[in-house]
């Protein structure tokens, strides 16, 4: 028998007066997901906080707080906060239990999505996160193991899940980075990581990573460790996989622009890939990547606040494409490593510092 770090045996135990919890399905940054019953055997999943957060008074007060702007959150691809539970010392959220799978396991099953199906799976997502930010909600942590596949539908239906436990660790560690603590760094936005709060257009950025992976079979920056995926995400427009279409590349190029103004609504997206899912319905499904494709030097980057620039990251195993230089080398106009715009030298050998400096130097990015 192991233990999870909410204290509790991972054994059926009773939850308050009307659920059973019965089996862990996953954990995670915020706590253990299980698979319950509630009064009348209807099957549910059940969120437990970890006990570093279900023990703060404050974390504690943030969930609740939330309760009625959650009970407004109702959708078709959403998965709705039914209630929420706070029992001596476990704190519990509660949703119905989707049966079928998610995206992060059906990629990891498949490889790659047909492009009509990564439309149709992104475009019912930005119809949930469209929900949520219609409620005044930033989900923080979209990712495939974030989108439940529901089968009893046909097709199985996108549904966003855990966004209700979004702000947790932001109210646990009082604010500063802790969007970067709580994430997968694969999935932040260049404005967050350089420490700028999270926003729906985080989400959206996110979601195209998502579409990304769903149409070649890695994120933009695979296979850098967590620290050289921020350093990447701050300093490289991500590569075209080979075989992507002209029009979802727009899409995907208008996702993963670094001003966040640029990104659109995901209401918009989702009506957006809703017709590209129609125009691509027989493109055959590219080939998953083990390595992304050789990413965009910036001419002018981005970097952590008080940062100096640094020299942006060589991914292992790719050639630059032919007329581009690699990201270890100079363009006609381009500045020098140690160099920002209009030939301003930098310091060098500074490296990271700010708010993420010390997540970065030693690798404490988790999710």
């Amino acid at each position: 028998m192991t233990q999870d770090n909410s204290g509790s045996a991972e054994k059926p135990f009773r939850l308050g007066t009307n659920y059973q919890v019965e089996t862990p399905l996953g954990h995670g940054v915020v706590g253990t997901t299980w698979r319950g019953t509630g009064a009348g055997g209807a099957e549910l999943a059940l969120t437990v906080l970890n006990k570093r957060f279900a023990s703060n008074p404050q974390v504690v007060r943030h969930l609740l707080a939330q309760r009625p702007v959650l009970a407004t959150v109702r959708g078709d691809h959403v998965v709705p906060v039914v209630d929420m539970v706070a029992d001596s010392d476990v704190v519990a959220v509660v949703s119905p239990y989707i049966k079928g799978t998610d995206l992060r396991s059906r990629l990891d099953d498949e490889g790659t999505l047909p492009p009509a199906e990564a439309c149709r799976i992104i475009s019912e997502t930005a119809q949930g996160l469209a929900t949520l930010h219609a409620t005044g909600l930033t989900h923080r942590d979209v990712k495939p193991s974030n989108i439940l596949l529901d089968d009893t539908q046909q097709p199985a239906s996108a549904k966003v899940t855990d966004y209700a436990v979004g702000g947790i660790v932001e109210e646990w560690a009082g604010g500063g980075h802790s969007a970067v603590l709580a994430s997968t760094p694969a999935y932040l936005s260049p404005e967050v990581i350089a420490g700028d709060p999270v926003t729906v257009q985080s989400d959206m950025y996110a979601l195209g990573v998502v579409l990304y992976e769903s149409l070649c079979g890695v994120t933009p920056f695979a296979p850098l460790q967590p620290e050289g995926t921020m350093q990447a995400i701050l300093t490289l427009d991500p590569g075209r996989p080979r075989g992507v279409d002209d029009a979802l590349w727009e899409v995907l190029s208008m996702l993963l622009n670094r001003d966040p103004r640029q990104r659109g609504s995901a209401d918009a997206l989702s009506w957006r890939l809703s017709e590209l899912q129609n125009a691509l319905a027989d493109a055959p499904k590219l080939p998953k990547l083990d390595v992304s494709p050789s990413p965009t030097p910036l001419p002018q980057v981005m970097a952590f606040p008080g940062a100096a620039p640094t020299t942006a990251p060589q991914i292992v195993g790719q050639v630059p494409a032919p007329n581009q230089p690699g990201p270890n080398q100079l363009g006609p106009n381009q500045p020098g490593p140690n160099q920002v715009g209009g030939g301003q030298p930098g310091a060098q050998g500074a490296g990271f510092q700010g708010p993420a400096a010390g997540v970065l130097a030693a690798g404490a990015v988790i999710g």
